[in-house]
């Protein structure tokens, strides 16, 4: 006999059903370890590479400035050699005159229409400490006037070397000023050639006159640091004293202090781009190799995904087809077992039928005086009542039925049970039904069958005598009906084979009552379960839906 349903999953012809070929779905996750540790490894190379050309580019920045500065340097010490020629003719026409002041006037007039100086004047030491001024051209400078403190101090230095010197800046009148003078050699008392520029706020640098010097932006000041008092001249909105390069260059006899930062990069846009081209090029390659690096992460985690997925449908699919297998086997076993039985119980009713007739007859002819006689025909009935018993439970179990379902009350089933088996002597029965317990929908013979099953087997567990509880309710939607003993309980390796057919842990008997049992209650829709309570007593629950849906007989 064959099953009349199997589990879908199962193909007996082709093996397992094919697993899903669709492949898992990609999940994105986030960045690796290993892709972001790459990518921060070489950004950081980039950035480095990019700080260190921009190091270059400002030490080669640095030292166009310098140059530049240098070159800007020169330009006014060529400034500074046309003021003291400047001076110097004057004195040589201040001396080859003998002191000519109409000679001296036409001197001073020119340097003062080129600019070199705004007024010029012959001074001589009055003796005093002081000095006056014998003649003048120019604003700001009187014959006889007298001199600020600045200028004295500068005409005192002033020596035979032919060298000017230079005054700092000074204020007469709220007007800044700048003096220069270089001594006549040879003249008694001390005369010098003093010439004076007023500064203003128009005052330009040369970068500014000059296109040469036009990506420069700086300061000059009247000495060798930086003072906002001795400014000279400035381009616009310079800060003072935020010059990038500080040079200090000789002008006449003193030193004077050229402060400059550049307005652009003086180096090529190529060159000052290029620590930003590395940087951006760094990032770039950065990302490129960690995207790819975590492309390829990715690809390797999700091929070791489908991998293992396919490797576990196939593991599936091999313990499916393993238990379809196993459960055919048995199957074949169970039906070959069936038909034995079918074929023992036919061949044994007969005789069993016939044994029965001839004890009854025996007990008519022989009747009841002897208590020997008595004690073997009621030997000889009860064995002959357990090989029909026996066969009942072969032809049961090699013939299935379908229950025929109808109403049948819990309580009546259970008084009917109890009272076609009563219990032997040493053992109670307790009955414990909930109140206003639904009928179910169950073929009764078959229900009767299964209690009475339980019922003997909880009565052979306790020879010593016992209690036995017969419980029912409704849990759910369903009737639970349960028949618990206070015998020795069931071994642990023993339980899960109880429902096995031909198990059985008596002396007596062929293990086939519980497996006929549990049939019947799982065609009924139902689930019968067995629990023991470690030597102190077992239980059997039979669950039934209250409106029972005959499941598919197992053959």
């Amino acid at each position: 006999m064959m099953p009349d349903s199997l589990d879908s999953t199962t193909d007996f012809g082709g093996g397992a059903a094919a697993p899903d070929a669709s492949p898992p779905p990609r999940r994105r996750g986030p960045v690796r370890l290993l892709s972001a540790g790459l990518f921060l490894l070489l950004a950081a190379g980039g950035g480095g590479i990019a700080l260190s050309s921009r190091r270059v580019v400002k030490d080669q920045e640095k030292r166009l400035l310098q140059q530049r500065s240098t070159e800007v340097g020169a330009l006014f010490n060529l400034s500074g050699a046309r003021l003291q020629e400047a001076l110097h003719t004057g004195s040589t026409v201040v001396t080859l005159t003998h002191d000519d002041a109409g000679a001296f006037a036409s001197t001073a007039q020119a340097a003062v229409a080129s600019r070199l100086v705004g007024a010029m004047a012959v001074v001589q030491d009055d003796g005093q400490g002081g000095y006056r001024v014998l003649h003048s051209q120019g604003p700001g400078l009187a014959p006889d006037g007298p001199l600020p403190e600045p200028v004295v101090a500068a005409l005192a230095r002033a020596g035979s070397d032919g060298q000017f010197v230079s005054t700092p800046v000074f204020v007469v009148d709220g007007q800044r000023r700048l003096g220069y003078a270089v001594l006549i050699p040879g003249l008694t008392p001390r005369t010098l050639i003093y010439g004076q520029s007023a500064l203003t706020q128009s005052t330009t640098s040369p970068s500014r006159q000059n296109q040469l010097f036009s990506d420069l932006d700086g300061a000059v000041y009247a000495g060798s640091r930086v003072d906002p008092a001795q400014l000279v001249l400035s381009t616009p909105r310079f800060p003072i004293g935020k010059g990038q390069v500080r040079t200090p260059f000789k002008l006449g006899a003193d030193t004077w202090l050229l402060e400059l930062s550049a307005n652009h990069p003086l180096v090529s846009t190529l060159a000052a781009r290029q620590p930003w081209l590395y940087l951006i090029g760094g990032l770039l390659a950065a990302i490129l190799v960690a995207a790819l690096v975590e492309v390829l992460l990715r690809r390797r985690q999700f091929a070791l995904a489908l991998v293992e997925e396919r490797t576990g449908q196939l593991r599936r699919s091999l313990a499916d087809l393993d238990a379809a297998q196993q459960q055919l086997v048995h199957q074949e076993r169970l039906a070959a077992i069936g038909q034995l039985a079918s074929a023992v119980g036919h061949e044994l009713r007969n005789p069993l039928g016939v044994l029965g007739n001839v004890f009854y007859l025996l007990r008519g002819r022989l009747g009841s005086d002897d208590p020997w006689v008595e004690r073997q025909l009621a030997t000889g009935e009860r064995e002959v009542g357990a090989a029909t018993l026996i066969v009942s439970d072969l032809l049961e179990f090699s013939r299935p039925r379908q229950p025929v379902m109808e109403d049948v009350d819990v309580a009546a089933i259970v008084d009917e049970v109890l009272a076609v088996a009563p219990p032997p002597s040493g053992i109670e029965v307790a009955r414990r039904l909930a109140p206003d317990l639904p009928p179910m929908r169950a073929d009764r013979s078959q229900l009767r069958q299964v209690l009475l099953n339980l019922v003997s087997n909880a009565y052979d567990a306790m020879p010593e005598g016992g209690l036995m509880v017969v419980e029912a309710d409704q849990v759910d939607g369903c009737v639970d009906l349960t028949v618990a003993d206070t015998g020795g309980g069931i071994a642990d390796d023993a339980l899960p084979r109880l429902f096995e057919p031909f198990f059985t842990t008596k002396a007596k008997g062929i293990g086939l009552g519980l497996s006929v049992a549990h049939r019947i209650v799982e065609a009924h829709g139902g689930s019968l379960e067995a629990r023991s309570r470690g030597g102190t007593g077992a239980s059997f629950t039979v669950t039934l839906p209250s409106a029972a849906v005959p499941a598919a007989t197992i053959q």
